[in-house]
């Protein structure tokens, strides 16, 4: 009886350990973003009046902002966009390109002065440099 009992473990142990390494796997849910629809102009008031704040608020956290382009990177690494459409406004996001996908849609569609909406997620907040964005849509 314990070998039998022995045998039919094994067995069911074998099955389990087939089963974990050529068993289908469930498919992944796509990830779901909630981004934060604000302005530019908010973000750099926010950060003119509380650096410590703005960094708390924004850093690490997806948003959504519309601006208007006024400078692109010639190694095509990234574009600043500003709530106005005036070259010498400094309060900028620095938006960094995630794939190829989105060089190629920026280069065909966009050029300084475009209006453009990005969605993505802050990666620095600095009194200096402002914001820095990483794209996820364009």
């Amino acid at each position: 009886m314990k070998k039998l009992l022995k045998g039919i473990g094994l067995v069911f142990i074998g099955l389990l350990v087939i089963g974990v390494l050529f068993g289908e796997a469930e498919p992944a849910e796509p990830e779901v973003i909630e981004y934060q629809q604000t302005s530019i102009a908010t973000m750099h008031k926010d950060l003119a009046e509380n650096a410590m704040k703005a960094e708390q608020n924004y850093n690490d956290k997806y948003v959504e902002i519309t601006g208007y382009v006024v400078s692109i990177d010639s190694d095509g690494e990234y574009f600043s966009i500003t709530h106005t459409n005036e070259w010498y406004d400094f309060e900028t996001v620095l938006c960094n390109f995630s794939t190829e996908e989105q060089k190629e849609k920026f280069v065909n569609n966009y050029k300084s002065g475009s209006k453009i909406t990005v969605k993505g997620k802050i990666t620095d907040v600095g009194e200096i440099l402002g914001y820095s964005l990483k794209i996820k849509e364009i």
